[in-house]
């Protein structure tokens, strides 16, 4: 969960401790669901997600 861009060892913490213990797990969740975990907000939860998305190549990173 670490390895994805902007997750800092807290917030990898915080994921962990709710069920969310790899990117594939955080890939699957939808901003919502992440953003229920206590410390995240929505705005983290939608960058989270994008990022594992990204990692996982299920979509391209539009930076050009």
């Amino acid at each position: 969960v670490i390895e994805l861009e902007g997750i800092g060892e807290k917030t990898a913490e915080k994921l962990q401790g709710a069920g969310f213990s790899s990117i594939e797990s955080i890939s699957n969740a939808d901003a919502d669901q992440l953003a229920e975990v206590p410390g995240i907000g929505v705005k983290t939860a939608e960058k989270l997600y994008l990022a594992a998305q990204k990692k996982l190549g299920r979509i391209e990173d539009d930076e050009s």
